[in-house]
């Protein structure tokens, strides 16, 4: 009976780890591309989108594929200078698939004028796990508040 009472216990403490380790990788992931879009870090923000990824951003057609997210944060960066605070509000995992949204505040510096916008934005994130383990975006979709 205690070897009994013992397996439930790890094979409920296995359990109620398994979720929130998968959220918090991809609460990593979302934090992971806000430091990278500070840095202006092209390749850390390309490695973390699927390559059929889409970005809806706001008043603009959405922009699909890893090659049209390059050119988009290449254009970015080259014109601005980003400084994010990201707060990740909710993470919902569902077997190799996540949602994550929250929110984002902070400032954009403008280089041609050197003008700053200040960022007060909600986002939300579609993820997925590939065969490597790695939580990948798959949707992005901001707005202001």
């Amino acid at each position: 009976m205690k070897r009994l009472f013992v397996f439930a216990i790890l094979f409920i403490d296995s359990c109620k780890n398994k979720p929130v380790t998968c959220r918090d990788r991809v609460e990593q992931t979302v934090k992971t591309i806000i430091d990278a879009d500070n840095r202006a870090d092209i390749k850390t923000v390309l490695s973390c989108y699927e390559e059929k990824a889409v970005l809806m951003p706001p008043g603009k057609t959405p922009i699909e594929g890893i090659h049209a997210i390059d050119s988009n944060y290449q254009s970015i960066f080259s014109n601005a200078a980003l400084k994010l605070k990201t707060d990740v509000e909710d993470v919902i995992v569902n077997g190799n698939d996540a949602v994550a949204y929250g929110t984002n505040t902070g400032s954009v510096l403008i280089k041609k004028d050197l003008s700053t916008k200040n960022v007060n934005s909600k986002y939300m994130m579609l993820l997925k796990k590939n065969k490597a383990n790695e939580w990948k975006i798959t949707r992005l979709i901001w707005n202001d508040n």
